[in-house]
């Protein structure tokens, strides 16, 4: 159990005071303590995502916004700008589709206007890390492009709950990308496109079994691939995931591979052996399963 530091405490603390208005707004925070404050303050509470706007000027150094939990409405969104970011993550969007409205689909949200008024010039150039967990939205055709030239210095990316069947369009668009999250992604059937991926040395894909099992062939041309986590949910035990047999199917080898997460899916004993057999560098496996059959 990893106990949390001074530093940690202390930023929990301004957090609850701030979430019931206790502390004079006589302050200013400087860039790490406010990414820990701003951190625990919607742990605290989502809906704290307002205390941004009353408390812009004393949280103004904020580097790292992670808003998967929050409900953000237009003001916060246009708020972002008195910010200097380099890391951003959304939650659900839908609801402001009519405010962001894609100009042929009622049904999608222009996320590509949205940012460009939610963030400004400098933290457009310094953003490093991008995400949104929505709820299996769809953006506009072209997106992936359009937000490339947004964010230039993009390493990062996370896109959970959402629907794209084309990932060779955003392995393009981001070339240089270290991280990758596409769990929970509808309609994925194949990894085509991935391996312009050179630089990737995380990779992540909950609960995102691709619908061809040669669909994961490209992962043995990703040489600096370190981490890969191909974990179930075990909020439904009526999936049947089984990824580790898949890549054994597929007859892929990540030569560089250290870590693996193949929790909460089904493999049988010698597929799990084999496939650590076939990666030699791995030094950790983590295989914590619901489903689990020795033969």
């Amino acid at each position: 159990m990893l106990f949390p530091t001074l530093f940690q405490l202390a930023a929990k603390s301004v957090a609850k005071q701030i979430h019931n208005e206790e502390i004079p707004l006589d302050f200013n925070l400087g860039s790490t303590a406010s990414n820990e404050v701003v951190r625990q303050l919607l742990k605290l509470d989502p809906k704290n995502i307002e205390k941004l706007k009353t408390h812009k000027k004393q949280l103004s150094r904020l580097k790292e916004l992670d808003l998967s939990q929050c409900k953000i409405d237009v003001e916060g969104i246009l708020n972002l700008k008195d910010f200097k970011l380099n890391s951003l993550e959304f939650g659900d969007l839908y609801h402001l589709k009519a405010e962001f409205p894609h100009p042929t689909n009622p049904h999608q949200i222009d996320i590509v206007s949205l940012l460009e008024r939610a963030v400004d010039t400098d933290s457009r150039e310094m953003m490093v890390q991008f995400g949104f967990s929505g709820g299996y939205e769809e953006f506009e055709s072209g997106w992936e492009e359009k937000i490339s030239k947004l964010f230039p210095s993009l390493q990062s990316i996370k896109i959970i709950f959402s629907i794209f069947s084309n990932l060779s369009n955003l392995c393009n668009s981001f070339p240089n990308l270290r991280t990758l999250d596409i769990s929970f992604v509808s309609d994925l059937s194949t990894l085509e496109g991935i391996k312009n991926l050179k630089h990737l040395q995380k990779l992540v894909m909950r609960n995102a079994e691709l619908e061809e099992i040669h669909g994961y062939k490209e992962l043995a041309e990703l040489k600096n691939l370190r981490y890969l986590d191909v974990s179930g949910c075990d909020d439904d035990p009526e999936i049947n995931i089984n990824v580790i047999g898949s890549l054994l199917a597929a007859e892929v080898r990540m030569q560089n591979l250290e870590f693996l997460d193949c929790s909460m899916t089904f493999f049988v004993d010698h597929e799990l052996k084999e496939f650590v057999e076939h990666h030699p560098k791995l030094k950790t496996v983590v295989a914590i399963c619901m489903f689990y059959f020795i033969i």
